[in-house]
């Protein structure tokens, strides 16, 4: 369709690999959600001897790990 409306193969290319990174980033949002949700409702279950220092939640690694795979996932679903 976009090609019948003018559009280059470049430029198809890039808004494909905009959308499956936009998709995969929706993704990578839902499951911080769910996993912060999930923390909150588990934390309760925690022995009441568990070391303060070993607090459960997610850090700042965790979010760059899940930007990076975001990225590499959103690239690789608009190439394939």
């Amino acid at each position: 369709m976009r090609q019948a409306l003018g559009a280059s193969r470049l430029s198809i290319f890039g808004m494909l690999l905009i959308e499956h990174t936009l998709i995969a980033a929706a993704g990578g949002i839902a499951g911080l959600l769910v996993a912060a949700i999930g923390i909150q409702g588990l934390r309760p279950l925690l022995p009441p001897d568990w070391p303060p220092y070993a607090a459960v939640g997610i850090d700042p690694r965790v979010l760059l790990f899940t930007l990076g795979i975001v990225i590499v996932v959103g690239l690789l679903a608009g190439l394939a």
